[in-house]
């Protein structure tokens, strides 16, 4: 028997073909027609690439090779790997810092171009390094002056930093930041994977203490809190939880007991979301806002929320859920006392 040496699922082109023609006549019985594979590519190609990258004086030429770049690196991992391996990187980065350098005319088609081929082909952060300290200007740059899809990059770029404590403080101190974040958070309606983008940088940024006080200035916690009103259930805990980080401070605290949608948004999410970290964090952001409140305290009660606590209580939840759970009905219990039918709103 002769030893077939191509390792593709069809290596024969003819039968390939045929293959593919039969799912196009069976189409209407729910057959997907198989894809033609494609080649990876070799080392010849990205030094053209790499050519075509580093020559300055044909602009077209440029973007045209950084956007086969970014194309190259979504077909499959080989073509990143060698790209890779041959130093394509730096050359992205270099475009990316080009926004950073006061003598040169920033050319921000270029740059957001190049930032989305630098995360295509290296989605951790590899070649953040090469950036030295100006990958925050740059991602601030980006985030206020660049389009919706250069801002939701550099949104993820900030994500990815935030992995470095130093950096995430770094961040926090560099203006247009933390409002670009914000400003992402505010695209509901419009662009939802901005918003997710905006929950998860904003949330990274807020793990550190420093960044708190400045989101909670810039209007965090009330674009958290009415993004929780239509958002996707995945992106759930996580605002959640970049709400709680922000009543950690006394203008983030107040910020939430003065929004009219806090209280039932925060008593919709108890016992809703699959995840126990939802529920952990909605319930330990309404014994924040409650203690002290007595207003709040009420609206929680008519808002439903003795129903759901006592659903945690006896559900599988969390051991931190079930005691904030407890310490928010112990908060609670004397607004309850003095009219057991005040809790009127169901599930």
């Amino acid at each position: 028997m002769q030893k077939l040496n191509d390792l593709s699922l069809i290596p024969n082109h003819t039968l390939r073909r045929l293959i593919q023609d039969w799912c196009v006549a069976n189409r209407a019985h729910g057959v997907d027609r198989i894809p033609t594979p494609k080649h990876p590519i070799d080392a010849q190609q990205v030094t053209r690439l790499k050519h075509d990258l580093g020559n300055s004086g044909n602009r077209s030429l440029k973007l045209q090779s950084i956007k086969r770049i970014k194309a190259l690196s979504k077909e499959m991992e080989e073509n990143r790997e060698l790209m890779l391996k041959m130093e394509t990187l730096p050359l992205l980065v270099s475009e990316l810092l080009s926004l950073a350098d006061a003598e040169v005319e920033a050319d921000w088609e270029l740059a957001e171009e190049a930032l989305g081929a630098l995360l295509q082909m290296a989605p951790t952060g590899q070649g953040i390094r090469l950036m030295g300290s100006r990958w925050a200007f740059v991602a601030a740059s980006l985030l206020q002056n660049g389009s919706m899809e250069a801002r939701i990059n550099a949104g993820s770029l900030i994500d990815i930093l935030c992995n470095d404590t130093a950096s995430s403080d770094h961040l926090g101190q560099t203006p247009g930041t933390i409002e670009g974040l914000v400003s992402l958070i505010q695209q509901a309606n419009d662009y939802p994977r901005a918003v997710k983008v905006g929950i998860r940088a904003l949330f990274s940024l807020c793990l550190a203490d420093s960044n708190r006080e400045p989101a909670a200035s810039a209007g965090a916690a009330e674009a958290l809190i009415e993004a929780l009103v239509n958002i996707d259930k995945s992106d759930v805990s996580r605002a959640l939880a970049a709400v709680e980080l922000l009543c950690k401070t006394e203008r983030g605290l107040e910020a939430v007991r003065r929004h009219a949608l806090a209280v039932p948004v925060l008593v919709k999410h108890i016992f809703k979301v699959s995840e126990d970290s939802a529920t952990e964090n909605a319930t330990a952001i309404l014994v924040a806002i409650c203690s002290g409140s007595e207003d709040i305290q009420r609206e929680a009660v008519l808002a439903g929320v003795f129903t759901r606590l006592l659903l945690v209580l006896q559900s599988q939840c969390s051991c931190r859920a079930k005691r904030k759970a407890r310490t928010l009905l112990k908060l609670l219990k004397h607004i309850w006392g003095e009219d057991p039918c005040t809790d009127v709103v169901s599930l």
